[in-house]
């Protein structure tokens, strides 16, 4: 039965298989699993009754030691992507020159914004990272398993000077980032306030009941997503979405929940 899931960890075929193939390829490799593992480890075990006391002691100890193991890490995906992708003569596809200077490893900057006004460029942006939990709770006096999906979600901002003539000459083809007409450091947004002057932090969270196997969703966002850069009456101001901060812990619940 586990064997089985190993086989289609290396199954070449995505998705749909040829169950006829697959189930000749899992017996071909029970077989030789059979023969060049199972059998000689049981002749083994019968015949040292004494050195098999010692196998528990092992596998406990070699659990623990590589429990200690750091977790692999992996290059983010943009160490992968073309600095500059022409897509036609007058479209290009670029990596633009933003640098965040509070990001964690697992952070990610996604959705960024951007607006020219008097020879200055206006950038912001959204940090993300993903977050899972599942533990066992109770809900509404029933005991049920919480499945905790957070995004930590944090507006960055930052400016830096940029004539327009050199906006408009960038990018060409032969470009890379370090050619970029603007370089932006990007910081936390601190200052954001609700309107009784707290912090903008603490926010709804939407939660999904499953009857069927007493489980609760529950989709956390920790801060505001998605900003925009906007002019309104000659200022820039930045307009962004958001689940609504908690009221004294009490979020206000409509219709639909």
């Amino acid at each position: 039965y586990v064997f089985q899931f190993i086989c289609y960890g290396v199954w070449p075929q995505v998705g749909r298989v040829n169950m006829l193939l697959f189930l000749a390829f899992v017996y071909g490799n029970a077989v030789v699993m059979a023969i060049c593992v199972q059998q000689p480890i049981q002749k083994w075990w019968g015949a040292h009754p004494r050195g098999r006391i010692c196998v528990p002691f092992i596998m406990a100890a070699l659990l623990v030691g590589c429990s200690y193991l750091p977790d692999p890490s992996h290059p983010k995906p943009l160490s992968a992507i073309p600095e500059v992708v022409q897509l036609d003569d007058r479209m290009f596809d670029v990596r633009l020159a933003l640098t965040d200077e509070g990001a964690s490893d697992e952070d990610v900057l996604i959705n960024p914004s951007l607006l020219i006004q008097d020879n200055e460029i206006f950038v912001a942006a959204r940090r993300h990272r993903v977050e899972s939990k599942r533990y066992n709770g109770e809900w509404n006096g029933t005991t049920a398993i919480i499945e905790e999906h957070i995004w930590h979600s944090q507006i960055v901002l930052g400016q830096s000077p940029l004539t327009l003539q050199a906006w408009m000459e960038w990018p060409t083809s032969a470009q890379t980032l370090d050619s970029s007409p603007f370089s932006v450091s990007l910081d936390a947004w601190s200052g954001l306030r609700t309107t009784s002057g707290d912090t903008w932090t603490e926010l709804c969270d939407k939660e999904e009941w499953v009857p069927v196997n007493n489980t609760l969703i529950r989709h956390v966002v920790t801060g505001p997503e998605d900003p925009k850069v906007v002019l309104s009456n000659g200022s820039v101001v930045v307009a962004f979405d958001s689940l609504p901060p908690q009221a004294n812990g009490v979020c206000r619940v409509n219709a639909r929940g």
